[in-house]
């Protein structure tokens, strides 16, 4: 019970006083789609390599077997 209290005054705090809350989310979640579209761009690119797809083929099937 003292540690669900705890755990709301936290909670209150970070969310009504400072109203850090909705910033820091959406922050996060902005740095996570950044994050998705650099993953995205960077497999492109490699994808975009001839030689290497097939490598990875290959990879992916010595892998699966």
């Amino acid at each position: 019970m003292l540690l669900n209290m705890k755990w709301v005054f936290i909670s209150d705090e970070l969310m009504g006083m400072h109203g850090m809350g909705q910033q820091c989310t959406n922050a996060y979640y902005s740095g996570a789609l950044v994050a998705l579209w650099f993953a995205s761009t960077i497999v492109g690119a490699i994808d975009s390599i001839p030689l290497f797809t097939k490598l990875m083929e290959v990879v992916g099937l010595g892998y699966t077997l």
